[in-house]
Formats: structure tokens, sequence, C-alpha cells
């Protein structure tokens, strides 16, 4: 084999072996990056959760202190068939908006 053939096939060789060694640590960040992002993604989805947690507590509560008001007005008025209607369906709210927040909790998680 002539000089300039050797020269080449080794300069071949060690590119080739740069560009491995670089293949090397670019997949090794790419592991680490992915491991990274999965983690940050766990994280989103639990933080998430806990949003839709505290988001149904409050409207859960809202919920409970409009039907409360609501029954409180309609006794004020000392009509008792207004009371007693009020009551009713200050009694069907609470109970929808309790199986709504129910079923949605369950939903996330």
């Amino acid at each position: 084999m002539s000089e300039i053939s050797e020269k080449a096939v080794e300069e071949t060789h060690e590119a080739a072996q740069r560009v491995a060694e670089f293949n090397e640590r670019t997949a090794e960040k790419a592991v680490g990056l992915t491991e990274h992002t999965a983690e940050q993604n766990r994280k989103a989805v639990e933080v998430g959760k806990q949003t839709v947690v505290a988001y149904l507590d409050s409207y859960e509560k809202a919920w409970l202190s409009i039907t409360d008001a609501y029954e409180s007005a309609a006794r004020a008025t000392k009509v008792d068939w207004i009371a007693t209607v009020a009551s009713a369906q200050a009694s069907l709210a609470r109970e929808v908006a309790q199986a709504q927040t129910s079923a949605a909790r369950e939903l996330a998680s």
C-alpha cells in the first residue's frame, strides 16, 4: 500500500473513532434528557391532579354555600311552603354538586 493510502486509511479510522465517541456521548445525553423529561412529565401530572382536586373542592364548597344561602333566604320569608320548596331545591342541588364532584374526583385520580 502506498504511503498516501495508509495515511488515508489511518485518518478514516480515526475519524470513524471520533464519530463513534460522539455518537456514544450524544446517546448518553439523549437518555439523560429522556429521563429528565419523563420526570418532569410525572411532576406536571401530579401538579395537575392537585389542581383538579383543589378546583373540585372549591366548586363543591361554593355550591354548598350557595344552597345554604338560598335555603336561609327562603326561611327568612317566614312562608312555610316557600321554605319547604327552597329546602327541597337546595337538597337536590347539593346532591347533584356532590355527585358531580365525586365522579370528577374518580376520573382525576
